[in-house]
């Protein structure tokens, strides 16, 4: 079945934008790094790890070209943010270590906007990888037979810095 389709039949109205971005993303990169019969599989699990909320920002982010909070509408912004716009995240007040991994054909972010970035975040950048391929995409990072070679060593080496930081969720 082809994924227009999937997503015909696993999407309502309520979330077709959403949807159809989901269907764009999955359809749009080819089968060059996906095992392309796993694919319901993903639709079927989709929002796993997030939530429609976390969606529905997404959404409202590439739409607007702002990396800004939940907008609620004019009504409920009041509420949440004692204004009726969505006020934009602040950059500088982020403390902690970050490592970015971007590619050169993520159809959602571009190399200026991954570029301004990690300008405005310099000082907490602790590994920028770019992986310089234009068929690798925003979605291979969750589910391409090729993260092996791409991704996870230049992943692992980055989160093994923090190994013994303090205590896990485990309490280990």
């Amino acid at each position: 079945m082809r994924v227009a389709g999937l997503v015909r039949q696993f999407c309502g109205y309520a979330t077709r934008g959403i949807c159809s971005l989901l269907g764009d993303t999955f359809s749009n990169f080819g089968s060059r790094y996906i095992n392309e019969s796993r694919i319901p599989v993903y639709l079927c699990h989709l929002p796993a790890g997030t939530s429609m909320k976390n969606l529905i920002h997404f959404d409202q982010l590439v739409k607007s070209k702002k990396f800004q909070k939940f907008d609620y509408g004019p009504f409920y912004n009041k509420d949440y943010y004692r204004k009726r716009t969505v006020p934009e995240y602040e950059l500088s007040n982020v403390q902690t270590d970050l490592g970015i991994f971007w590619s050169a054909g993520d159809e959602f972010v571009s190399p200026d906007d991954v570029r301004e970035l990690l300008k405005s975040l310099e000082r907490h950048v602790k590994k920028s990888y770019f992986i310089d391929d234009p068929f690798y995409t925003h979605v291979h990072f969750l589910v391409s037979t090729i993260n092996g070679k791409y991704l996870h060593k230049e992943l692992l080496a980055f989160l093994a810095r923090y190994d013994d930081k303090g205590p896990t969720c485990f309490g280990t």
